[in-house]
Protein backbone atom coordinates (compact mmCIF):
# COMPACT_ATOMS: atom_id res chain seq x y z
CA UNK A 1 0.00 0.00 0.00
CA UNK A 2 1.57 3.05 -0.94
CA UNK A 3 1.77 6.37 1.96
CA UNK A 4 1.56 10.03 1.01
CA UNK A 5 2.50 12.81 3.67
CA UNK A 6 0.01 14.37 5.23
CA UNK A 7 -0.30 17.28 7.73
CA UNK A 8 -3.00 18.86 9.74
CA UNK A 9 -2.61 22.20 11.60
CA UNK A 10 -3.83 21.70 15.28
CA UNK A 11 -3.11 25.13 16.52
CA UNK A 12 -2.90 28.40 14.34
CA UNK A 13 -3.53 31.18 17.24
CA UNK A 14 -1.32 33.07 19.84
CA UNK A 15 -1.91 31.14 23.28
CA UNK A 16 -0.16 31.73 26.33
CA UNK A 17 1.18 29.26 29.02
CA UNK A 18 1.70 31.12 32.34
CA UNK A 19 4.13 29.61 34.62
CA UNK A 20 2.95 26.74 36.36
CA UNK A 21 0.13 26.52 33.88
CA UNK A 22 -0.84 24.07 31.22
CA UNK A 23 -2.73 23.81 27.99
CA UNK A 24 -4.41 21.44 26.01
CA UNK A 25 -4.80 21.43 22.04
CA UNK A 26 -6.98 18.88 21.33
CA UNK A 27 -7.72 17.25 17.62
CA UNK A 28 -8.89 14.54 15.95
CA UNK A 29 -7.61 12.66 13.06
CA UNK A 30 -9.82 10.26 10.36
CA UNK A 31 -8.96 7.99 7.84
CA UNK A 32 -5.85 6.08 7.08
CA UNK A 33 -3.26 7.13 8.78
CA UNK A 34 -0.24 5.10 8.97
CA UNK A 35 1.72 3.68 11.55
CA UNK A 36 5.49 4.57 11.52
CA UNK A 37 7.00 1.81 9.03
CA UNK A 38 10.99 2.03 8.28
CA UNK A 39 12.20 5.09 10.88
CA UNK A 40 9.04 6.97 9.34
CA UNK A 41 7.30 8.23 11.90
CA UNK A 42 4.69 11.12 12.31
CA UNK A 43 6.13 14.52 14.24
CA UNK A 44 4.54 18.01 15.20
CA UNK A 45 6.36 21.47 14.01
CA UNK A 46 5.58 23.87 17.43
CA UNK A 47 6.82 27.35 16.86
CA UNK A 48 6.44 29.47 20.04
CA UNK A 49 8.17 32.30 22.14
CA UNK A 50 9.47 31.74 25.79
CA UNK A 51 9.11 34.58 28.14
CA UNK A 52 10.25 35.87 31.38
CA UNK A 53 13.17 34.24 33.48
CA UNK A 54 14.81 30.97 32.33
CA UNK A 55 15.38 28.35 33.88
CA UNK A 56 12.14 26.14 33.79
CA UNK A 57 10.93 23.01 32.34
CA UNK A 58 8.20 22.49 29.09
CA UNK A 59 7.24 19.12 28.90
CA UNK A 60 4.80 18.18 25.58
CA UNK A 61 2.62 15.39 26.25
CA UNK A 62 0.18 13.74 23.56
CA UNK A 63 -2.67 11.43 25.22
CA UNK A 64 -1.20 12.11 28.85
CA UNK A 65 2.51 10.31 27.25
CA UNK A 66 5.41 12.77 27.41
CA UNK A 67 7.04 12.58 23.86
CA UNK A 68 9.29 16.00 24.74
CA UNK A 69 11.02 17.56 27.67
CA UNK A 70 13.07 20.55 27.31
CA UNK A 71 14.44 23.13 29.88
CA UNK A 72 17.08 25.63 31.19
CA UNK A 73 20.18 23.14 31.52
CA UNK A 74 23.11 23.76 29.22
CA UNK A 75 22.21 20.81 26.80
CA UNK A 76 18.75 22.63 26.19
CA UNK A 77 19.63 26.07 25.84
CA UNK A 78 16.45 28.45 25.67
CA UNK A 79 16.46 31.97 26.19
CA UNK A 80 13.35 33.74 26.83
CA UNK A 81 12.23 36.45 24.07
CA UNK A 82 12.92 34.71 21.04
CA UNK A 83 10.77 32.70 18.95
CA UNK A 84 11.99 29.16 18.16
CA UNK A 85 10.19 26.37 15.68
CA UNK A 86 11.15 22.98 16.41
CA UNK A 87 10.12 19.35 15.66
CA UNK A 88 9.13 16.41 18.26
CA UNK A 89 9.34 13.16 16.14
CA UNK A 90 6.73 10.55 18.60
CA UNK A 91 5.56 6.81 18.25
CA UNK A 92 2.55 6.87 15.72
CA UNK A 93 0.85 4.15 17.80
CA UNK A 94 -0.21 7.10 20.37
CA UNK A 95 -2.21 8.73 18.50
CA UNK A 96 -6.01 7.76 18.42
CA UNK A 97 -7.30 7.90 14.45
CA UNK A 98 -11.01 8.26 14.60
CA UNK A 99 -11.26 9.66 18.30
CA UNK A 100 -9.69 12.44 20.07
CA UNK A 101 -6.45 13.23 20.79
CA UNK A 102 -4.69 15.80 23.16
CA UNK A 103 -1.40 17.51 23.18
CA UNK A 104 -0.49 19.03 26.58
CA UNK A 105 1.66 21.64 26.83
CA UNK A 106 3.14 22.37 30.75
CA UNK A 107 5.12 24.98 31.70
CA UNK A 108 6.69 24.59 35.41
CA UNK A 109 9.18 27.15 36.57
CA UNK A 110 10.23 28.47 40.01
CA UNK A 111 10.30 32.03 38.30
CA UNK A 112 7.84 33.70 35.58
CA UNK A 113 8.89 31.64 32.67
CA UNK A 114 5.74 31.72 30.30
CA UNK A 115 5.39 29.91 26.98
CA UNK A 116 2.93 31.40 23.96
CA UNK A 117 2.16 29.06 21.27
CA UNK A 118 1.92 30.36 17.74
CA UNK A 119 1.28 27.42 15.34
CA UNK A 120 1.30 23.52 15.30
CA UNK A 121 1.22 21.37 13.21
CA UNK A 122 1.20 17.48 13.26
CA UNK A 123 2.71 15.82 9.76
CA UNK A 124 1.59 12.17 9.18
CA UNK A 125 1.41 9.40 6.66
CA UNK A 126 -1.51 8.18 4.96
CA UNK A 127 -2.43 4.96 3.07
CA UNK A 128 -3.98 5.05 -0.16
Amino acid sequence: MQRVADYKVINDSLTHIAANQSHDVNFSLSGAVAKAQDGQRPYVLITEKLGGAFPGTINIKLNNTLIDTRDGSANNILSGGTSYTHMVAFDGSLLNVGSSNTLTFEVSSATNTSLDLSLVILHFQRSV
